[in-house]
């Protein structure tokens, strides 16, 4: 694995050279997608078997720990949480969470995880390394980086049995849960058709969603970013096919991952899933249009998903790391929930106020971003300057020092006379 720093060293000389204003609002923003590239190809190819609660999992539990460890997560910022669970067969199994904590300003906590396990006759490279990898590579990339929040970087374990890790993740916070401002859960990301964000509980009676602050923000966010993202189009206004009442309306999605959790204790959650919602039956679970659905099937590996979708890998990782990396660096959380009124529903108004507060920040950045860029280039032009002149005061010195070196220094006794000889021949 430490074979990453060579390549993050190469994405970093990549942006480096990126002229400025270029679509990221964050300088960084490429680097937690080249962390999470590099990642996934390892665990696809050295972790294929890692069902809950069995060694396999145990294994990449390991694996995922040392990691953090060379990243700089020590003993002191992060911890093995250990937890009993039944599967889904009854039987009594244990598990592991890894934990990494990288501290903010604020001690208001999110929350970024997505389960480790699978239940793949194939490696798991949607379900999820993807996940996994795209977690690991932001807790590298983040790890020095300055964030209004507290962060908590958690690889779950037993997802695939009814997401256990995540339950014994929030019971064990006790009333430290009260800090979480927000759960962002990565689940299947690699594989489907298209990119969408889930978020809010949905209130059936009133016909509404609601604390479903965090994916508005996002969704305007990456917009604004240029980022191919979508909500489901289910509402109470449009329902799927054949149904009269939507079974999850939009943006909201149903209990069957990590958010569960944070959810049912009122901790707003941003859920991200690559899939397609378009296609029968309407509920997300068939994910692509050409090949069905992938996760869970032996058609879940990365070498099939690049085989059968070209570019798709990179390009949802990368849409999602991006999302991500400028997710995080931005102090908004706060200001879009007083907006929903905590609960109460949507204030269009204040949500639109906030839109337009995260894209004059962004472009506020961009601005900063070429002006130092410009003041680089600058000092760089100055620095050139100085060195040619420097160059050329040398290389007129050394044709100086040659031309004294080859002159002629002796003289002809015989051209020449003294003052004294030619006085004595005057006289005589």
């Amino acid at each position: 694995m430490k074979r990453v720093a060579l390549f993050v060293l190469l994405a970093v000389l990549i942006v480096a050279l990126c002229p400025a204003g270029a679509v990221f609002a964050n300088p960084k923003a490429l680097e937690t997608v080249d962390y999470a590239w590099e990642y996934l190809q390892y665990i696809d190819e050295n972790f294929p078997d890692r069902d809950a609660g069995t060694e396999g999992e145990k294994k990449l539990a390991d694996e995922l720990r040392k990691e953090l460890e060379w990243i700089g997560y020590t003993e002191e910022n992060s911890f093995v949480q250990e937890f009993a669970f039944t599967d889904n067969e009854g039987a009594e199994k244990s598990s592991q969470n890894i934990v990494a904590i990288k501290p903010g300003e604020k001690e208001e906590i999110i929350v970024i995880g997505a389960h480790y396990d699978n239940e793949s006759e194939g490696t798991g490279a949607h379900d999820n390394t993807s996940g996994t990898a795209l977690v690991l590579g932001a807790a590298a990339s983040f790890f020095e980086k300055e964030t209004p929040y507290t962060l908590h970087f958690v690889f779950f374990g037993a997802g695939e049995a009814e997401s256990a890790g995540a339950e014994a993740y929030v019971a064990a916070m006790g009333e430290n849960k009260d800090k979480i401002v927000l759960m962002i859960n990565i689940d299947g990301i690699l594989a489907g058709d298209h990119c969408y964000l889930y978020g809010g509980i949905p209130h059936p009676e009133k016909e509404e969603v609601y604390n479903d602050w965090a994916v508005d923000q996002a969704y305007s966010l990456g917009r604004a970013l240029g980022l191919d993202l979508r909500l489901h189009p289910y509402t109470f206004d449009n329902p799927e096919p054949g149904a009269k009442k939507p079974a999850y309306p939009s943006p909201s999605v149903g209990e069957w991952s990590e958010h569960l959790f944070f959810s049912r204790e009122g901790i707003a959650y941003l859920y991200f899933e690559a899939t397609n919602w378009e296609i029968a039956p309407y509920d997300g679970s068939a994910e692509t249009a050409d090949q069905g659905t992938i996760g869970d099937t032996e058609k879940d590996t990365l070498a099939y998903i690049e085989e059968h979708f070209p570019d798709r890998a990179w390009n949802n990782l990368e849409t999602y790391g991006t999302l991500l990396d400028n997710y995080l660096v931005e102090d908004i959380q706060t200001a879009a929930k007083e907006s929903s009124g905590m609960n109460a529903g949507r204030n269009s108004m204040f949500a639109t106020l906030v839109v337009f507060a995260v894209i004059a920040g962004i472009l506020a950045f961009r601005k900063k971003q070429q002006q130092e860029a410009e003041e680089r280039r600058k000092h760089e032009l100055e620095r050139l300057f100085r060195e040619e002149e420097e160059q050329r005061r040398r290389e007129e010195q050394a044709k100086l020092e040659a031309e004294y070196e080859d002159y002629d220094w002796d003289y002809d006794d015989e051209a020449y006379e003294s003052d004294e000889e030619s006085a004595e021949k005057e006289e005589e």
